[in-house]
């Protein structure tokens, strides 16, 4: 959806370009924070339930929390941003907090085996539910048609926490011996996350300015409120 560069914009497209430039920076930083908290967890499920307490058996066994509670997070995301009293706005800024309570008490609780898979459940919810929410989120404001081109930028947040993530956790792990310092600064990225969410404005959905700048062409663009 590349925009005819021969065609001069209108104040609407102009005005549209200039508020979605901070959202989806915005949108990046939560989704990589987010992301990263969960990441630091998941990636090292099978090792943090083994230190704390779990038998080699039950810490295998236990990655497949990760795979159960992130699709329940995704469903759990979408059914919450297709809400009208919430929307994907508000997930943003609410779901990083229902893994936080979990990761401090198994940071605090370092022989307790349920701990660790509450917080290892907990931080799977809140990927699932990022991966569904910002998505959704971006749609609304750049429409199908730039989508793509949209999402592609903001996903590398994904791509840096993916690496980032479990190579600090490791880290922690072989300068303490245990995973508490990873998991207190899984939990304080799950804050920070979602202060960034919290700093999203409202913004006007795609549809919203393609009437605007319709409007203003005079409906003499053809196919104009598709850029």
């Amino acid at each position: 959806g590349r925009r005819d560069r021969s065609l001069e914009r209108t104040r609407a497209e102009i005005e549209r370009d200039r508020q979605l430039r901070p959202a989806m920076f915005t949108l990046w930083a939560s989704l990589g924070l987010g992301v990263s908290a969960g990441l630091m967890v998941i990636a090292h499920a099978a090792a943090l339930l083994y230190c704390h307490g779990a038998t080699i058996g039950v810490a295998t066994a236990g990655v497949s929390i990760v795979s159960l509670f992130t699709t329940g997070g995704r469903i759990l995301g979408g059914w919450a941003c297709d809400c009208t009293a919430v929307g994907a706005a508000k997930v943003l800024r609410f779901a990083p907090f229902v893994a936080v309570a979990p990761l401090l008490w198994a940071a605090a609780a370092e022989t307790s085996v349920l701990a660790a898979q509450c917080a290892l459940a907990a931080a799977s919810v809140t990927y699932g539910v990022f991966a569904t929410a910002v998505p959704v989120e971006l749609r609304r404001r750049t429409g199908t048609r730039d989508f793509a081109r949209a999402y592609g930028k903001v996903y590398t947040a994904w791509g840096v926490a993916g690496l980032a993530a479990p190579w600090l956790a490791g880290l922690f792990y072989d300068a303490r011996g245990d995973y508490t310092m990873a998991l207190v600064i899984a939990a304080g990225l799950c804050c920070a996350s979602a202060v960034a969410a919290a700093t999203l404005k409202p913004g006007r959905s795609h549809e919203e300015w393609v009437n605007e700048i319709a409007g203003e062409a005079g409906g003499g663009r053809e196919g104009g409120g598709e850029r």
